[in-house]
Protein backbone atom coordinates (compact mmCIF):
# COMPACT_ATOMS: atom_id res chain seq x y z
CA UNK A 1 0.00 0.00 0.00
CA UNK A 2 1.33 3.42 -0.94
CA UNK A 3 1.80 5.95 1.86
CA UNK A 4 -0.53 8.94 1.98
CA UNK A 5 0.99 12.40 1.44
CA UNK A 6 -0.86 15.66 2.02
CA UNK A 7 -0.33 18.01 -0.94
CA UNK A 8 -2.47 20.89 0.32
CA UNK A 9 -1.79 22.04 3.86
CA UNK A 10 -1.94 25.51 5.35
CA UNK A 11 0.07 26.66 8.33
CA UNK A 12 0.04 29.58 10.73
CA UNK A 13 1.30 31.70 7.81
CA UNK A 14 -2.09 31.43 6.08
CA UNK A 15 -3.77 33.65 8.60
CA UNK A 16 -7.35 33.08 7.46
CA UNK A 17 -6.98 29.30 7.00
CA UNK A 18 -4.21 27.62 8.92
CA UNK A 19 -4.06 26.91 12.61
CA UNK A 20 -1.10 24.53 12.69
CA UNK A 21 2.39 25.72 13.33
CA UNK A 22 5.02 24.35 10.95
CA UNK A 23 6.54 22.11 13.64
CA UNK A 24 3.12 20.65 14.50
CA UNK A 25 2.50 19.92 10.82
CA UNK A 26 5.80 18.08 10.41
CA UNK A 27 5.38 16.24 13.73
CA UNK A 28 1.97 15.00 12.53
CA UNK A 29 3.60 13.71 9.33
CA UNK A 30 6.17 11.82 11.42
CA UNK A 31 3.45 10.45 13.72
CA UNK A 32 1.45 9.09 10.79
CA UNK A 33 4.57 7.81 8.97
CA UNK A 34 4.23 10.10 5.96
CA UNK A 35 7.44 10.16 3.91
CA UNK A 36 6.70 13.69 2.67
CA UNK A 37 4.31 16.58 3.20
CA UNK A 38 3.57 19.77 1.29
CA UNK A 39 3.28 23.26 2.73
CA UNK A 40 0.93 25.31 0.56
CA UNK A 41 0.10 28.56 2.29
CA UNK A 42 -2.09 31.15 0.61
CA UNK A 43 -0.12 33.58 -1.61
CA UNK A 44 3.09 33.33 0.43
CA UNK A 45 6.25 31.41 1.32
CA UNK A 46 6.70 32.94 4.78
CA UNK A 47 7.20 29.56 6.48
CA UNK A 48 9.48 28.10 3.81
CA UNK A 49 12.83 28.15 5.64
CA UNK A 50 11.37 26.91 8.93
CA UNK A 51 9.47 24.17 7.08
CA UNK A 52 12.44 22.91 5.06
CA UNK A 53 14.86 22.83 7.99
CA UNK A 54 12.47 21.17 10.44
CA UNK A 55 11.09 18.62 7.96
CA UNK A 56 14.57 17.55 6.86
CA UNK A 57 15.71 17.25 10.48
CA UNK A 58 12.79 14.85 11.12
CA UNK A 59 13.42 12.79 7.97
CA UNK A 60 10.33 14.06 6.13
CA UNK A 61 10.69 15.27 2.54
CA UNK A 62 9.38 18.84 2.28
CA UNK A 63 7.25 19.56 -0.78
CA UNK A 64 7.16 23.28 -1.48
CA UNK A 65 4.17 25.06 -2.91
CA UNK A 66 1.49 27.65 -2.42
CA UNK A 67 -2.06 28.47 -3.36
CA UNK A 68 -2.39 31.48 -5.65
CA UNK A 69 -5.58 33.48 -6.11
CA UNK A 70 -5.90 33.91 -9.84
CA UNK A 71 -8.49 35.92 -11.70
CA UNK A 72 -9.13 35.50 -15.41
CA UNK A 73 -10.52 38.15 -17.68
CA UNK A 74 -13.91 36.40 -17.92
CA UNK A 75 -14.84 36.44 -14.25
CA UNK A 76 -14.87 38.83 -11.32
CA UNK A 77 -14.25 36.00 -8.89
CA UNK A 78 -10.68 34.83 -8.25
CA UNK A 79 -9.97 31.10 -8.35
CA UNK A 80 -7.46 29.19 -6.29
CA UNK A 81 -4.63 27.44 -8.11
CA UNK A 82 -2.46 24.97 -6.21
CA UNK A 83 1.17 25.24 -7.33
CA UNK A 84 3.85 22.75 -6.27
CA UNK A 85 7.51 23.24 -7.15
CA UNK A 86 8.96 20.18 -8.87
CA UNK A 87 12.53 21.46 -9.32
CA UNK A 88 14.75 24.29 -8.08
CA UNK A 89 13.94 26.14 -11.31
CA UNK A 90 10.25 25.71 -10.54
CA UNK A 91 10.79 26.95 -7.00
CA UNK A 92 12.53 30.10 -8.24
CA UNK A 93 9.75 30.70 -10.73
CA UNK A 94 7.11 30.19 -8.07
CA UNK A 95 8.91 32.66 -5.80
CA UNK A 96 8.75 35.17 -8.67
CA UNK A 97 5.03 34.53 -9.12
CA UNK A 98 4.42 35.03 -5.40
CA UNK A 99 6.31 38.33 -5.57
CA UNK A 100 4.12 39.46 -8.47
CA UNK A 101 1.05 38.28 -6.59
CA UNK A 102 2.02 40.17 -3.42
CA UNK A 103 2.58 43.31 -5.46
CA UNK A 104 -0.86 42.94 -7.04
CA UNK A 105 -2.48 42.37 -3.63
CA UNK A 106 -0.80 45.46 -2.16
CA UNK A 107 -2.20 47.49 -5.06
CA UNK A 108 -5.68 46.04 -4.35
CA UNK A 109 -5.72 43.98 -7.52
CA UNK A 110 -6.17 40.25 -8.02
CA UNK A 111 -3.43 38.11 -9.47
CA UNK A 112 -4.28 38.09 -13.17
CA UNK A 113 -4.22 34.92 -15.26
CA UNK A 114 -1.74 36.32 -17.80
CA UNK A 115 0.98 35.37 -15.31
CA UNK A 116 -0.17 31.75 -15.46
CA UNK A 117 1.52 31.58 -18.84
CA UNK A 118 4.79 31.85 -16.91
CA UNK A 119 3.82 28.73 -15.03
CA UNK A 120 2.99 26.75 -18.14
CA UNK A 121 5.72 27.95 -20.50
CA UNK A 122 8.75 28.84 -18.37
CA UNK A 123 8.45 27.16 -14.98
CA UNK A 124 8.60 23.47 -14.25
CA UNK A 125 5.93 23.06 -11.60
CA UNK A 126 2.97 20.75 -11.09
CA UNK A 127 -0.52 22.20 -11.22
Amino acid sequence: MRPFIHLRTSSEFSISRGLLRVKELVDAAVKYKMPAIALTDLNNFFGLVKFISYAESKGVKPILGCILNVQDSFSDTPHEVLCLAKTNIGLRGLINLISISQNQIQNHKNFISKYLRLIILRIKILL
